[in-house]
């Protein structure tokens, strides 16, 4: 028996994730209001296990929807990699980079086989300045708070 489908705000396109089945989520069925299939309007990407999604430090392109499968969050490199997160279908990854364009704080690695709906940087940002300014101006707070914070954790600031 499936669980009510949790409201999912891709960039306020409103998408919903459609019914479960068996505490497995149907992932072909993210729907916006309009019922029109998030896999129609916005780019899909398929990641292997262990494959890099992007690296600590990059320029920011995209964020990401996990549409299936999971991904691990990586601080440090070799014998210093740490896993400090695993996010899971449904989960956004990369926000944080297209909200005050600066690099990669993380790196994101597939945990598992994973899909994710790509949003382009463009496409954040013209979204992003579609809202109201107290709440573009409470995201960028909000995210360099956060960066601080991780900086701070990771021996960076």
């Amino acid at each position: 028996m499936g669980t009510p489908a949790p409201e999912v705000a891709i960039l306020g396109a409103g998408f919903t994730l459609g019914g479960m089945t068996g505490g497995a989520q149907e992932t072909e069925s993210w729907r916006n209001r309009e019922g029109v299939l998030a896999k129609d309007v916005l780019e899909r990407q398929s990641f292997s296990t262990g494959e890099i999604i992007f690296n600590k430090g990059e320029p920011p392109r995209a964020a990401y929807l996990i549409q299936a499968g999971s991904v691990n969050i990586v601080v440090g490199e070799g014998e210093d990699a740490t896993v400090v997160g695993t996010l899971k279908a449904g989960d956004l990854l990369g926000e944080m980079a297209l909200v005050d364009a600066q690099p990669r704080s993380a790196t994101a690695e597939a945990k598992q086989p994973t899909v994710v709906v790509v949003i382009t940087a463009i496409e954040f940002a013209k979204r992003l300045e579609k809202s109201d300014p107290f709440v573009r101006s409470m995201v960028r707070v909000l995210t360099q708070r956060l960066r601080n914070m991780t900086a701070t954790s990771n021996g960076d600031g």
